[in-house]
């Protein structure tokens, strides 16, 4: 019953838990993801309640987020204050120990990723077996730890697979053509969930013109996706107009 500040409050708080955590003999990781998908006011609050529990011993905190998007929410958060970058920076620096910036992925990456992509889907759909999918991904996956060294090639990848296998896989060339750009394109950048969702619009749209029986050169296609997605809308208007 006796009055407390909130500062002696939180101050227990964090010495009962940190007792707790001693007794269990454990450590606690949070991870906490997608925060920069939230409204500023959430992203801020939660980094705020995180604070309450910063730097107990046996604790650690892991966010994965878009730092701009955070920085954007803590101007939004302290609404008409004008913060400079210095204090935008000193606040994460309070927060953060130790950032870690994902790399953006190279065109080796983009190769392997479109291509285990397009096999996926090929095993879903009967055409490759799960054996085959899980030989190539390994091969994949040792040749891109070397591929600073060398230039890293799809080709090679065909002998792992039967003929008709082989055969299903015939676009291994579309992964070779197409990583340049993916990576490159200012509106793509590298971003796996942006050639994912590319991929699915050429999946989607190979589908609607086989329903509708058009025939579709894939080549074709990717083009006009690459030149909808990375041009200027003006540009993308003015071609369907011509």
């Amino acid at each position: 019953d006796e009055a407390k500040s909130t500062t002696q409050q939180i101050e227990e708080l964090r010495k009962d838990f940190e007792e707790i955590l001693e007794k269990l003999n454990i450590r606690l990781v949070v991870l906490v993801d997608d925060l920069d998908r939230c409204l500023p006011e959430t992203a801020i609050s939660t980094l705020e309640a995180m604070r309450l529990l910063l730097f107990v011993k046996r604790t650690a905190f892991i966010i994965a987020a878009d730092e701009q998007m955070i920085r954007n929410g803590v101007r939004a958060h302290f609404g008409n204050v004008d913060l400079s970058d210095d204090l935008v920076t000193s606040y994460f620096d309070k927060l953060i120990q130790v950032p870690i910036t994902v790399p953006r992925l190279g065109i080796p990456e983009v190769k392997v990723y479109t291509f285990l992509l397009f096999l996926e889907l090929e095993v879903r759909r009967g055409h490759v077996k799960p054996d085959s999918q899980k030989k190539v991904q390994t091969n994949l996956e040792e040749e891109l730890s070397k591929a600073w060294q060398q230039n890293l090639s799809l080709a090679e990848v065909k002998s792992l697979l039967d003929d008709t296998e082989q055969a299903t896989m015939a676009d291994i060339s579309i992964s070779e053509q197409l990583a340049g750009i993916l990576v490159s394109s200012n509106r793509i950048k590298g971003n796996p969930r942006l050639i994912k969702r590319f991929l699915n619009a050429l999946e989607i749209r190979k589908k609607v013109a086989q329903l509708n029986g058009i025939a579709v050169d894939s080549g074709i296609l990717i083009k006009m996706l690459l030149f909808e997605r990375c041009a200027s809308g003006s540009a993308f208007e003015y071609l369907t107009e011509i």
